[in-house]
């Protein structure tokens, strides 16, 4: 931009797709730490780790498990 106008348009020079895929039962082992079965609500938790590491996948899975319902949890339970 100059004095408010365009002065350059760059090209696009490349593309990345990522191509997401759903890991069953990712967030098994860390969702009795998540979640707080006797008050019925969640911990505040903070998922941490490198690049590549899984953390959109568990976070994902997370989800997924908590919105098909907290009493689902006694299948997760059983792990710890």
């Amino acid at each position: 931009m100059e004095n408010g106008k365009v002065k350059n348009i760059s090209y696009i020079y490349s593309l990345n797709f990522r191509i997401a895929k759903q890991v069953e039962g990712a967030s098994k082992n860390i969702l009795p730490y998540v979640l707080d079965i006797p008050n019925n609500t969640i911990y505040n938790t903070l998922i941490a780790g490198s690049p590549g590491s899984g953390k959109t996948t568990i976070l994902k899975d997370i989800i997924k498990n908590i919105s098909n319902g907290i009493e689902n949890f006694n299948r997760f339970n059983s792990t710890v």
